[in-house]
């Protein structure tokens, strides 16, 4: 039988629904029905039994499975709460005692948790690929608040990582980056002071040098520093999409010349959402939407999604997305689908906050969402996330209540 793994996060409510005791004949020495589950694993409940002055057993578990065991060991396959109920016998008297499991997420075959992230527990990282390797840099340590300089190399051929540097520029928290040729091309965000400013850099993957390309067209007096845009490439040209901090009206697009070395902006976005969007390409077309139209507030998630059609330089919105509406997720597309998840919900109106960890898959021909995956982990809002060959590694960010997280998974797609 394939055994499912179960996340470890469970809520166990024992209840007591019913205690009733059937006796044909008097006895001296009640019977007595009883049991606990002290131990839950990955879905797999041991049972440990109490009951008093019984000689046979009979568990019955709520999924169509039962068992005479004095001490069942019973696995579950499905999530879901289950009314376990032990029948304790002797001759002819019985007693019935009866308790809610709830198993919580399942933690897919597909999915393998790796050692812990070598640099520790972070958020707000830039993150992307090249030649078939990851790379994670800067970010801030909620631990101590630090923000960090270095930048990491991960090979999956292995499942190693690598420090290149030490000595990355400090204003990457919130920042935007994509991959050009040789290079990576990163900035805007905030500094250590939460000062942000205009600087945009490159760090070449040949010779591992940093330069600093000049400022972004702008006046971060005005405007404030442009934190969570969306960064991509394509055609030969690096895009952003954001607005800045103190100017949510700006909307603006802008494309980067490599050869050129500059910035000119050629539209606008019609999304509701300007912070913490999601975004992924599929032959041609952007797909962007989610987020929040605040920085900082993080209340009042949108749920619209929109398409950029990058040849013909034209937008046309989707449906909605189905799930929650949230920011901060991880967004990729992989063999002709797009996919979106993870991420934080804030509701202004009952100021309560939801964070996921899960996994939807976008159809572009139906223009349908599907829920694939439902992931046991800690890693919530923040964290990062690329596809090598034919998985996805994500890992870091936090846990959506400011506590950084350091693991680090893999995740087959095929």
């Amino acid at each position: 039988m394939n055994i499912l793994r179960f996340s470890f996060f469970i809520l166990l409510n024992i209840l007591l629904f019913t205690s009733s005791c059937k006796k044909d004949n008097f006895s001296q020495e009640a019977l007595r029905a009883r049991f606990t589950t002290p131990i839950i694993e990955f879905g797999e409940v041991t049972f440990r039994n109490y009951s008093e002055n019984a000689t046979d057993f009979l568990w019955e578990f709520d999924d169509g499975n039962t068992s005479t065991e004095k001490e069942p060991v019973h696995e579950y396959l499905e999530l879901g709460a289950f009314n376990v109920k032990l029948t304790a016998s002797k001759g002819n008297e019985s007693d019935e005692y009866m308790v809610k499991v709830v198993i919580g997420q399942i933690f897919p075959d597909n999915l393998t948790q790796l050692d812990d992230l070598p640099f520790g527990g972070k958020t707000q990282m830039i993150y992307f690929t090249k030649n078939g390797k990851g790379y994670v840099a800067g970010g801030i340590d909620y631990s101590d608040f630090q923000y960090d300089q270095d930048l990491w190399e991960f090979d999956p051929a292995n499942k190693s990582w690598t420090q290149l540097s030490n000595d990355v520029p400090t204003n990457l928290n919130n920042a935007t980056s994509f991959v050009l040729n040789d290079k990576v091309y990163f900035g805007f965000g905030n500094s250590n002071f939460g000062i942000g400013d205009l600087s945009f850099y490159s760090y070449n993957f040949q010779n591992g040098n940093f330069v600093l390309e000049g400022n972004f067209p702008g006046n971060p007096t005005s405007t404030g520093p442009i934190m969570d845009a969306i960064g991509f490439s394509y055609g030969g040209f690096g895009y952003m999409i954001g607005r800045g901090q103190n100017d949510n009206s700006q909307k603006r697009m802008w494309q980067f010349d490599p050869v050129a070395q500059s910035f000119s902006e050629f539209g606008s976005y019609p999304c509701a959402g300007n912070s913490g969007k999601f975004h992924f390409i599929i032959d041609d077309k952007l797909y962007v939407g989610l987020g929040n139209e605040f920085p900082y507030s993080y209340y009042d998630n949108k749920t619209d999604i929109w398409e950029y059609d990058l040849v013909n330089n034209t937008w046309s919105q989707k449906g909605d997305f189905p799930g929650d509406g949230r920011r901060d997720g991880i967004s990729f597309s992989h063999n002709g689908k797009g996919y979106f998840g993870f991420g934080i919900e804030f509701n202004s109106t009952t100021t309560t906050v939801k964070t996921f960890s899960d996994l939807w898959e976008y159809d572009v021909a139906s223009d349908m969402w599907t829920k694939i995956l439902d992931m046991p982990v800690p890693n919530k809002q923040e964290l990062f996330a690329f596809v090598l060959d034919n998985s996805l590694y994500f890992g870091g960010g936090n846990n959506g209540q400011s506590f950084s997280t350091s693991e680090f998974y893999e995740l087959k797609l095929d």
